[in-house]
């Protein structure tokens, strides 16, 4: 007679961990991270810089002062801070990207027990925090390199520019070519 045993899922194991998992991620962005440097130059990669290293240095600090073991060897606060950079504008002061880094790593990620323990996503919690304390500044898009213009605004706050009050139909907007919203080659974050 057969035993019926029951265990829970996964049933099957790839042999991927974290680690893993997260380099993946970061392998997938790398496009939209070298498109984001090709419009916006050094800027983008001083911002990546400084999320990416800042996020890093929190979440091994609260590690240390915490008593915990270190974590920053599952590249998920690498993968926090790349995320947190690309949801900024460019030009963004920097003392601000690492204010957004504190409250990702330590507040959204952290604070929930690390990796897994979170309810929401760090990087985006950050850059909602960072987006109420300074929306003048978060909400001050520059052009891209190569196209004409000093500063512009998003097509949904353009859109939104031109709505008619009571029935929400837009009155003499025009949306912009598709083109260049598809390969990025407008306002708006990294």
């Amino acid at each position: 007679m057969s035993k019926l045993i029951i265990t829970p899922s996964p049933h099957i194991h790839s042999g991927a961990n974290s680690a893993n998992i997260m380099l993946i991620v970061v392998a997938a962005l790398l496009p939209a991270v070298c498109a984001s440097i090709y419009f916006f130059g050094t800027t983008a990669i001083i911002l990546y810089a400084v999320c990416i290293i800042s996020s890093i240095v929190f979440e091994a600090a609260f590690n240390k002062i915490a008593s915990r073991a270190d974590t920053t060897n599952d590249w998920s606060a690498l993968l926090t801070g790349l995320l947190l950079a690309m949801n900024l504008p460019p030009e963004l002061p920097l003392w601000i990207a690492v204010i957004g880094s504190f409250v990702s790593i330590v507040v959204a990620k952290m604070v929930f027990g690390g990796l897994g323990g979170n309810p929401f996503n760090p990087a985006l919690v950050g850059r909602v925090f960072v987006l109420i304390s300074f929306p003048a500044q978060m909400t001050s898009y520059v052009l891209p390199f190569g196209v004409d213009g000093v500063s512009s605004a998003t097509v949904l706050s353009a859109a939104k520019t031109y709505m008619q009050a009571g029935d929400g139909l837009l009155i003499g907007f025009q949306l912009p070519d598709i083109m260049p919203m598809i390969i990025g080659s407008t306002s708006g974050s990294l």
